[in-house]
């Protein structure tokens, strides 16, 4: 029987922002392994310096401070090692250096001196090679993550990203190799997001998004014997299949019982599948075409190629529900292609929280609400990310000027206080549990935890913005785990 196959690990927007976290993190990664490398080089030029003084009695009063630089440059194993060993041939030295009768112990812990000094350069001579690397690493890399920095912001600050951006991604896939595919996917996902940016209520389609994960495999189709039955079902075939093509009201389900009426079973099922066969082959030529250069980028073709896609498909799923319930004697369902996939879905406002001692006041607050009101407060919040409230649900503070422009989410006793900051993007101060003769009091004290909370640069965002995903994760997570159903 006939399988579609997916891709085994899902694209979407998601996907792309973790590629370019997964780039900018490589390099802060190569930018702090080249810092320390500037760092440690300056260690060794300290240590050089100090151990090749011409004078023994400078060098032994240096002893401190190279007991102290080891340590920055070694393990503490191997810096407690070097500090005994120069300390102890330092020690010799000193104590040598008015004795011209022990000259040859002189030399010798000279010697030995020197062997140190000599493993200390070629260790700083080898790190200085390293370096020049690093630095070119970084160098070659740092205008690319400039860019991915601001395309990362623009793509969960919800801003469009322009022609230059989506090129920027288009070189970053191809250098990271991804498929046509998948590049196409991921192009097709910020398509999204920018039509989004400019109309909250558009949606969206996501057939060349399917198109591009399907891969649709053939029947397989046991050949006929009778070289006469099988050219006339041939020719049955191909007349079938353009009659469904060319009649955009035919009742598909009439019109195969009408054609198939003469048939036996395993006929109709070798007939149906060849007409299915030929279904299959026009979406995979679709997707071949969207596949070649170019096409994709001119809206125009991409168009056509579509609409002829989505004419095919839903006539394919037609024909294959009547072989599945008809011949196969199974049950089937006609997905919608231009829905919706739920995890495809974007948020419309992004939840920010106030933080106090590297953990969020939310967090905090939830262990307060008695379990019965966790789910109240998942569909608050959930509801007010994907627009899906009601205005009863979201209230301003109108009659207290001392809470001037914060806001509070509401259902039943539940309520959320926040901010807006800027465009689509709002701090939560706190959750609280509604109590008539004291809410004025408590909403004054929640917002208390506010302070000039900072998302203006891109760098800032980002980070805060991972953080309050981690956040929102953890906190539906433990509504998740510890709701009760109440009465309420």
């Amino acid at each position: 029987m006939n399988e579609e196959n997916i891709m085994p690990q899902r694209l979407n927007l998601n996907s792309l922002k973790n590629v370019l976290k997964s780039v900018i993190s490589h390099y802060e990664e190569k930018k702090k392994i080249s810092d320390n490398a500037t760092y440690l080089i300056d260690m060794y030029k300290d240590i050089i310096s100090l151990l090749t003084t011409n004078d023994v009695k400078t060098l032994y009063n240096e002893l401190f401070t190279l007991n102290l630089l080891f340590p920055l440059i070694y393990s503490n194993e191997e810096a407690e090692f070097l500090s005994s060993k120069v300390n102890q041939i330092v020690y010799q030295l000193v104590r040598l250096s008015n004795n011209l009768e022990l000259k040859t112990y002189y030399d010798d812990n000279l010697k030995k001196l020197d062997e140190i000094i000599n493993k200390v350069v070629d260790e700083y001579e080898i790190l200085k090679a390293k370096s020049v690397v690093y630095k070119e690493e970084v160098k070659e890399i740092k205008n690319k993550v400039s860019k991915y920095r601001n395309i990362l912001y623009r793509l969960n600050a919800k801003v469009y990203l322009s022609e230059f951006h989506i090129n920027e991604v288009k070189k970053l896939l191809t250098e990271l190799e991804y498929s046509k595919e998948q590049q196409i996917i991921l192009l097709e996902f910020i398509n999204h997001h920018n039509i989004h940016c400019k109309d909250k209520n558009w949606r969206a389609s996501f057939t060349t998004i399917r198109m591009m994960e399907s891969d649709f495999e053939l029947y397989d189709v046991n050949e006929l014997v009778d070289n006469d039955i099988k050219n006339k079902i041939d020719s049955w075939s191909n007349s079938v299949f353009e009659s469904i093509l060319s009649d955009s009201n035919i009742n598909l389900l009439e019109f195969i019982d009408d054609m198939t009426s003469w048939m036996d079973k395993d006929l109709k099922e070798y007939a149906i599948k060849k007409v299915l066969n030929k279904f299959l082959n026009v979406l995979n030529e679709c997707k071949e075409n969207m596949l070649e250069e170019n096409n994709y980028d001119d809206v125009e073709i991409r168009k056509i190629i579509i609409l002829e896609y989505n004419s095919y498909y839903y006539k394919y799923l037609n024909l294959k529900k009547y072989y599945n319930e008809k011949i196969m004697g199974e049950l089937d369902e006609i997905p919608d292609i231009l829905d919706e996939n739920p995890e495809d879905i974007e948020e419309k406002n992004h939840l920010f929280f106030a933080m106090t001692n590297e953990k969020s006041y939310v967090e905090k607050d939830i262990l307060s609400i008695p379990e019965e009101y966790y789910e109240r407060v998942r569909k608050l919040l959930e509801g007010f990310r994907f627009e899906t409230l009601t205005e009863h649900n979201i209230e301003t503070f109108a009659s207290n000027s001392r809470l001037k422009g914060y806001r509070k989410l509401k259902e039943d006793q539940i309520r959320i206080v926040y901010r807006p900051l800027n465009n689509n993007n709002f701090l939560v101060l706190g959750i609280m549990l509604k109590k008539s003769d004291r809410a004025n009091r408590e909403y004054l004290r929640v917002i208390t935890r506010d302070y000039n909370y900072d998302i203006s640069d891109e760098k800032t965002y980002n980070e805060k913005f991972d953080e309050s995903h981690e956040i929102y994760t953890n906190l539906i997570e433990y509504i998740d785990s510890n709701s009760r159903k109440g009465n309420r």
